[in-house]
C-alpha cells in the first residue's frame, strides 16, 4: 500500500476561563476490510470533517456543557450489499456507497447541576444525503437509514441522603429504516427508560440496583432488511451489584 499523508487542524479559543470555542478540520483514508459478493475487498474510504463548537464549565465548576456542529464527507463507504444471497461468493456481501454527507449538531449537558443532582442530557441530529452513486435514483436521498436521525439521552442522579443516592433515565430514539426497490423495513420512534439506587455502606462498599428498558419495550435495534442482520433490542433487566475499591 503507498503512503497516505492525512492532515488535520485544530485551534481553540478561550472566551474567558470557562469558555470557549473551537474548530477543526480532517481528511480521512482508511482502508477497508470488508467485501463484495465477488469476495473482492472494497477500495479505501476518503472523506473529510469539519467542526465547530463551543464549549465550557458552569454550577461552581462542577458542571459541562457542549454545542456543535458538524460535517462529514465520505467516500466509498461499505454498506449492505441487498443483492447478494445464497448463490454470491460473499453472501453478506458489501459494496462501495458512493459519495455521500452527514450535517448536524449536538449539545450536551453533564455533571452536578445542583447540590445533590447530577444530569446527563444529550441531544444530537444527523441529516444525511447521498450526492454522488451509481444508482442515480439514490441521489438526493438519505442514506444512513439503519442511525436514528435523531437521539435524545436523559440521566439524572439525586443523592437522597450521604448513603442513598436514586437515578432515572430515558432515551428516544427517531426510528431507522432499510429500503430495497419498493420494499421497507421499518422500525419507528420508540423511547426506553431506565432507573436506579445505590446504598453507600462505606467509603469502599456500595451496593447498587439497576434495570434497564422498564416497560420491557419489544423493538429492533439494527435494521438491515429482509433475510439480513436485524437485531432486536435487549429486553427488560434487573441487576444487583456489589461494588468494592481497595
Amino acid at each position: 500500500m503507498e503512503n497516505e499523508f492525512t492532515p488535520y487542524i485544530g485551534l481553540i479559543h478561550d472566551l474567558n476561563t470557562d469558555n470557549s470555542v473551537y474548530v477543526s478540520a480532517s481528511k480521512a483514508y482508511v482502508p477497508q476490510t470488508a467485501k463484495d459478493k465477488n469476495d473482492k475487498v472494497l477500495e479505501p474510504r476518503t472523506g473529510s470533517q469539519v467542526e465547530l463548537g463551543v464549549k465550557g464549565i458552569f454550577g461552581q465548576r462542577k458542571a459541562n456543557y457542549q454545542l456543535a456542529i458538524f460535517q462529514v464527507t465520505d467516500k466509498n463507504r461499505a454498506i449492505a450489499d441487498l443483492t447478494a444471497d445464497e448463490n454470491s461468493a460473499n453472501p453478506e456481501a458489501s459494496i462501495a456507497g458512493g459519495e455521500v454527507r452527514a450535517r448536524g449538531f449536538e449539545a450536551e449537558i453533564s455533571g452536578q447541576v445542583l447540590d445533590r443532582l447530577e444530569l446527563v442530557i444529550g441531544y444530537t441530529y444527523t441529516d444525511t444525503e447521498q450526492l454522488k452513486s451509481d444508482d442515480p435514483e439514490a441521489e438526493g436521498k438519505p442514506f444512513a437509514t439503519d442511525a436514528p436521525e435523531q437521539l435524545l439521552r436523559l440521566w439524572g442522579n439525586y443523592a437522597v441522603s450521604d448513603q442513598w443516592s436514586a437515578a432515572l433515565g430515558a432515551e428516544y430514539n427517531s426510528g431507522t429504516y432499510q429500503e430495497f426497490g419498493d420494499v421497507r423495513w421499518e422500525q419507528g420512534g420508540f423511547t426506553t427508560f431506565s432507573a436506579g439506587a445505590t446504598y453507600k455502606l462505606n467509603e469502599d462498599v456500595r451496593f447498587v440496583l439497576s434495570g434497564t428498558n422498564l416497560t420491557d419495550k419489544r423493538y429492533y435495534s439494527r435494521v438491515q432488511g429482509g433475510g439480513r442482520q436485524n437485531y432486536f433490542g435487549d429486553p427488560r433487566q434487573i441487576k444487583l451489584s456489589v461494588e468494592m475499591t481497595f
